[in-house]
């Protein structure tokens, strides 16, 4: 049992973080002494669980439970991926769902070049304020252009950023609350 609990924390620390390792090694942990409780042999127990195919079980519960910070955000829809594209079942829901986590990064690259353009605007709004000349009028007109573009930009650049941030993160969720519904009753019928 120490070499089978040794392979299944290697291969979950390839995917998890430390917390959802020890997590995930006490449940089956716990579950295997249980059963050699009951009468069950060792060897008959472990020929039932496969490290493979508990990393794919718990990978969307603990996708689920994670916290949405930018870091997990990426770390979770990284492992989905690979759980969608490596289950024959999943594989038409794995498609669709690289389509869209496409289009919403594509959406929030969007939104940081929006940002980017307000600051840029500003910049060169002050520049051509100075540079036309003219009298004060001009000067402040243009500066009331320039404030007014960077402004729109940067409060437009943000809420793409904000709001395909949170559409990305429901998705991830969204997403893998599926392929557990899918991966279990695929397990049921089994």
């Amino acid at each position: 049992m120490k070499e089978f609990m040794r392979e299944l924390r290697t291969s979950l620390n390839k995917h998890f973080y430390e917390n959802e390792v020890d997590d995930i090694c006490s449940y089956y942990q716990e579950m295997i002494y249980e059963r050699e409780a009951q009468g069950e042999k060792i060897e008959d127990i472990l020929k039932d669980y496969q490290v493979k195919n508990i990393l794919r079980e718990m990978l969307p519960e603990v996708v689920e439970k994670r916290e949405t910070t930018s870091k997990n955000i990426y770390k979770s829809n990284h492992l989905l991926i690979a759980l969608l594209i490596t289950t024959p079942l999943l594989i038409p829901l794995g498609v669709v769902y690289i389509v869209l986590i496409s289009v919403f990064f594509a959406m929030i690259i969007t939104g940081f070049a929006l940002i980017f353009s307000g600051f840029a605007s500003m910049i060169g709004f002050i520049i051509e304020a100075f540079y036309v000349g003219g009298g004060i009028s001009n000067i402040l007109i243009t500066l009331g252009i320039g404030f007014i573009t960077a402004a729109v930009l940067l409060l437009v650049g943000y809420i793409l950023v904000l709001v395909f941030k949170n559409l990305m993160m429901g998705l991830i969720l969204a997403t893998s609350k599926l392929a557990k519904k899918i991966g279990g009753k695929k397990h049921e019928s089994n």
